[in-house]
């Protein structure tokens, strides 16, 4: 549990005058269903408390909400509870836009969206599940990759139950995930749909971002919980047309930046003793943010450079 007393951007926010409001998802665990937010219009899918009750998905089996074979097994078209949750979020955040927009007033808001999806158990739409299916690849291995892995790789993927999975369930798992990507997809576009016709839409910030990444059968593995690209490397975008510039930061950043950069942005005061810093430096074009080089910083050598180039490729959740 995150103790109360521990401040967050939503205190922070909240300090400077924000109406900062949660809906959806969170992983808040405990009492404290909150953490700084003003107000929570939606609930989280999961039980607050430790030990509580899964999800209901119907007949799906409760095992497949974690990482578990079974979750690649019984992948294919379908329902579940996840679904309508994050349809209830869009709609439910969507409504909180337009009655900003009906009712006015001076005081600015920070709208946090939580969605599930995608993730498993691998279970999207039908419509999306078949516009997939026969284009998605099987990713390959080279034949001694076995022999050549890590320990710790090769204890996890035994304890995951991974190894010898059928083509066909790779395949339905596969398209499923990028159908269930789809889906999100589409309830974000009802959310920016909503927001283009506010009158405040050329005054607010939307920034995306994923807390990890899928492995989706990249290297035979499925998944977070590694620190291979698919499953560490997410996407964050930050979109503010007329305020920030256009194309990509060459920089390594990360979610702890998240935070401190939102407080920049509003105004507000930064938060004691965090390890992030603004991007706003980056974000506004003036290509400067204190702590962060301009170019890449090597190692001794033998040691690994980072790129200038990196960007993020990740995959949502």
């Amino acid at each position: 549990m995150l103790a109360s007393d521990i401040p967050t951007f939503a205190h922070g926010l909240g300090v400077a005058g924000y109406e900062a409001v949660l809906g959806g998802r969170m992983h808040f665990v405990g009492p404290d269903q909150r953490h700084g937010f003003e107000r929570r219009i939606v609930g989280d899918v999961l039980s607050p408390f430790p030990g509580g009750p899964p999800p209901d998905l119907g007949s799906v089996p409760t095992v497949t909400t974690g990482q578990s074979r079974e979750g690649v097994e019984i992948s294919g078209p379908g329902r579940t509870a996840y679904q309508a949750y994050d349809v209830a979020v869009t709609d439910a955040c969507c409504w909180y836009l337009e009655a900003r927009d009906r009712t006015g007033g001076d005081r600015p808001f920070c709208l946090v969206v939580g969605y599930v999806l995608p993730h498993c158990p691998f279970i999207c739409p039908k419509r999306l599940y078949d516009e997939y299916f026969d284009r998605v690849d099987i990713p390959q291995v080279p034949p001694d990759y076995m022999d050549r892995l890590h320990p710790a790789v090769r204890l996890w993927r035994e304890r995951r139950g991974v190894n010898g999975l059928e083509e066909e369930a790779v395949r339905r798992a596969r398209a499923a995930y990028y159908g269930l990507v789809t889906f999100m997809d589409e309830q974000i576009g009802r959310l920016l749909e909503t927001l283009s016709e506010a009158s405040f839409r050329e005054d607010t910030a939307v920034v995306y971002v994923s807390d990890h990444g899928e492995m989706v059968g990249e290297h035979g593995m499925w998944w977070k919980s590694s620190f291979y690209e698919g499953s560490a490397r997410v996407p964050m975008i930050w979109s503010w047309p007329g305020r920030f510039g256009e194309g990509r930061v060459p920089r390594v950043t990360s979610l702890l930046d998240v935070g401190p950069t939102l407080l920049d942005l509003a105004g507000a005061d930064p938060l004691p003793g965090v390890s992030g810093r603004s991007l706003a430096g980056f974000l506004r074009g003036s290509g400067e943010v204190a702590g962060r080089t301009r170019r890449s910083r090597r190692m001794s050598p033998g040691g690994w450079s980072g790129p200038d180039g990196w960007s993020g490729r990740g995959r949502g959740s």
